[in-house]
């Protein structure tokens, strides 16, 4: 399954087995639209990150932050707007 094809159009609740056992059920997207904006005048540099195969960034919105879940994980995943 493309997850992020998914999650670039679609708020989408994602349960999944995290590192450490637990089980978590995050409500997460990638759509434009839900993401924080970028502020230019940002005192923080500009982080760039290398991507992992078989790991999804997203952004979390519940926790209103950048989270990710890695694909082989997943237990559950439906779209839910």
């Amino acid at each position: 399954m493309n997850y992020k094809e998914i999650l670039k159009r679609s708020i989408c609740e994602i349960t999944f087995n995290k590192v450490d056992g637990s089980k978590r059920v995050m409500r997460c997207t990638l759509k434009a639209e839900c993401l924080p904006e970028v502020k230019a005048n940002s005192s923080k540099p500009n982080r760039t990150r290398k991507a992992v195969e078989g790991v999804v960034p997203v952004f979390d919105l519940e926790a209103k932050g950048w989270r990710s879940f890695r694909e082989d994980s997943v237990v559950g995943f439906k779209v839910v707007e």
